[in-house]
This record gives structure tokens, sequence and C-alpha cells, in this order.
């Protein structure tokens, strides 16, 4: 059945969750903060969500709103202007059955190798993860207050498309000096995954979506570098703030059709196509 869906945001992962959401036959509105041309099956709003919700929206009712939107810079000020002061009143402005929140798996402190799932606890002591976690509490607690479903989806650190940020440290020579577990997802497998939540029946307030294997930051190194053939490790890369498992169980009850399961074949492919 067709769906009315609201997607806020336009970025990256954004324009690969329209493009899941419209082959799945959705009616499709995309909020923007800057204009877009005009594209088929996409009805844009260009609308700066820290400003008041406009009346096209304030009367409409959507079926899903899904909130992706990325701060202007990575500080604490910029996290705060996007999500406190944006994605909160607008969450209570707008009317839908079901908000899905893209959030990010640092709201979990845990910094010992550990696995971590949705029940674990969250305490960070990153200012992303802290105002992550913010957003979210206030959400859910909108919701349940408005008997509105919820769902922050907790993103591992999302790779693929041009994202080249660490094939560029490799291939300058740089290595992890510390075995520190990393997760993560592709953006092609975070959309699809995104855009087939929306088509459940999903009542979990959290969910992490993550691929199925945490790696050691120096396991990823090294397959890197094997496949670009760099022969000297020049430089340490600075010990990582974050070390834990991120498990995936409960996003798999939902959905287990990886493009990428693993590092290994999202990083190949990025190779090969770049």
């Amino acid at each position: 059945m067709s769906k009315k869906v609201l997607l806020v945001g336009f970025g990256k992962l954004g324009q690969s969750i329209a493009n899941n959401i419209i082959k799945n036959k959705h009616q499709l509105t995309v909020l923007k903060r800057t204009y877009v041309s005009p594209q088929n099956d996409i009805s844009f709003i260009n609308h700066d969500i820290r400003t008041s919700i406009p009346n096209t929206l304030l009367h409409a009712q959507f079926d899903e709103v899904i909130i992706c939107v990325t701060p202007n810079g990575r500080n604490k000020v910029a996290y705060q202007d996007v999500f406190l002061d944006g994605v909160l009143p607008f969450c209570k402005s707008i009317n839908t059955k079901h908000i899905w929140f893209i959030s990010s798996s640092a709201v979990y402190e845990q910094n010992d190798g550990s696995v971590v799932n949705e029940q674990s606890h969250c305490a960070p002591t990153s200012f992303n993860g802290q105002v992550l976690l913010q957003c979210e509490n206030e959400i859910l607690k909108h919701c349940k207050k408005h008997n509105i479903k919820a769902t922050m989806l907790r993103l591992a650190g999302i790779y693929g498309a041009d994202r080249r940020h660490l094939i560029n440290l490799i291939e300058d020579g740089f290595y992890p000096e510390q075995l520190h577990y990393t997760n993560r997802i592709h953006q092609e497998d975070a959309a699809n995954i995104i855009a087939t939540l929306i088509d459940k029946q999903v009542k979990e307030s959290v969910i992490n979506v993550c691929d199925n294997y945490s790696a050691t930051l120096q396991e990823v190194a090294d397959y890197i570098r094997e496949i670009i053939h760099v022969p000297n490790k020049k430089q340490w890369l600075k010990p990582l703030q974050q070390n834990k498992q991120i498990s995936n169980q409960l996003l798999k009850t939902y959905f287990n059709d990886f493009k990428y399961p693993t590092y290994k074949q999202g990083f190949i492919d990025s190779l090969e196509h770049s």
C-alpha cells in the first residue's frame, strides 16, 4: 500500500533513501533547506526546520516522517543548532503516525571493546553523542505523550559512495596504532534498510544500524593497504575515542539483505569504482 512519506534532509544519505522510497512506490515529499531542481516522483519543499513550520506542512498528514539532517559544522553549537533548535520543534509540530530519527552509535559511551546492543547504557562523553541522545529522548517523550510511534535509528559510521577519508589516510601512509574496534554501514545498505523499515511493523524505539562485522581499524587498514599496495607505514593515526562492537541482531529480524555485509565487500567496491 502506498504511503505518504516526508523525508527531512536531502544530503548524500537522504538522496539515496529517497531513491529507495520511490522504488517502493510511495508518495514522497522532501524538505530541504536550499533549492533543488524538480525531480520526477518527488515533491520538494524548500524550508529550514530551524524556523516555524510552513502552513503546507502544518495541516498535512504523513504516514512516515524520516529525519535525516546534518549539522553545518563538527562542533557542539552546530549540533545544538540543527538538532535541538531545529529537529525537536519540528517533530513536535508535524502530523504523522511514525517518526524515524537518524541518530548515531555515538550515543554509546562504551570504550572497552565490549558488545553493545539497544539495551546498553548510554552516557556519551562526546558533544555529538550528548546532543543526539538528548534529541532522541525528547522525541521519544513527545511521541509517547501523543501516541505517535517513534524509532531512533543509531547508524554506525557511514562509508561508500564518494566517502574516501579512511582510504586517503591509508594512501598517505597513516596507520592505526591501537587495536580499536570500529563499526560501519555502507550508504547503499543504510538507505535500503531505512526504506525497508518504514514498510515493516516496527515497534522498537531504538534499532542499531550497522553491518555484520565489527572489525578493528588495523584489520581494515591492512585490507586496504593490500589492495592499493601501500608499502610503508609512515605515520600513526590518533587513537580513536570509541572502541566497541555494535550488535545488529535486532536489525536482522527486519532486514538481512546486505549488499555489503562486511567492510571487505564495501571497500573493494569503492576502490574498484574510484
